[in-house]
């Protein structure tokens, strides 16, 4: 007669030792930085003491690669130290969730220099209908003008987002982060003046996919030159 007792008593320290071997996964979030400032040319930006902003940020750029802004850093509550060149912005511990992408939007909330102020906003990477993008419009420069963005498809109807202004310097992230949709195929982005549709800035025809997540920011001074010059730039929100 085989004794049972004995199987499980044999048995139980391969178990212990298998458990005791297996690692635990490290659980990341997806990070992004965008300089959104007419005055910051040198953002830089460290994750629980590490920097993750291989170089200075400098006006209208962002971290990371084209196409490939986000950079994985540790979930959960972190330290996030935000600079320009030795300027402190922002040092505060901050909380991602596992999977989500996040962005660390600079802007500035004047035509002053030196008036920087950083968001941290969620990313929704929640899927919607498959003939769908999405897309918000970050209005970050310190302007009175009323703007419309319109999404000019090169084949079909053409979409507008009337009348958006500066997300001013009360913004809190909840109010900017959300994400609306539009039907996903090849498109001109232009930002035009309220009443008269004078186009103020354009990104070329591209093709926006399908469930991705893309921001249009839109930076500078109005009438500013050089590092300070009005810019429209987009993030692709694609997780790693």
């Amino acid at each position: 007669m085989i004794n049972n007792k004995k199987i499980v008593l044999f048995f139980l320290p391969a178990c212990l030792l298998v458990m005791a071997c297996k690692k635990e996964s490290v659980k990341t979030a997806p990070v992004v930085v965008y300089n959104a400032t007419h005055s910051a040319n040198a953002i830089t930006a460290t994750w629980n003491g590490n920097s993750f902003t291989a170089t200075a940020i400098n006006t209208a750029g962002a971290s990371g690669i084209v196409n490939a802004n986000y950079i994985n850093l540790a979930a959960g509550t972190n330290s996030l130290f935000i600079q320009n060149g030795t300027a402190s912005l922002l040092n505060k511990n901050v909380y991602t969730t596992a999977g989500n992408g996040y962005t660390v939007l600079i802007y500035d909330t004047g035509k002053a220099s030196n008036t920087n102020k950083v968001l941290l906003l969620k990313d929704d990477a929640t899927r919607v209908a498959d003939s769908l993008f999405k897309f918000r419009f970050l209005y970050c420069m310190p302007d009175t003008a009323a703007l419309h963005l319109i999404i000019s498809r090169t084949t079909g109807r053409s979409d507008t987002i009337t009348n958006r202004l500066f997300i001013g310097k009360e913004a809190v992230a909840s109010s900017v982060e959300i994400f609306s949709t539009a039907k996903a195929d090849s498109a001109i982005i232009r930002l035009v003046k309220a009443g008269s549709y004078q186009q103020v800035l354009a990104l070329p025809a591209q093709q926006f996919v399908a469930n991705i997540s893309y921001s249009f920011i839109y930076s500078g001074l109005p009438t500013g030159t050089g590092t300070a010059a009005p810019a429209l730039k987009l993030i692709t929100h694609k997780l790693p």
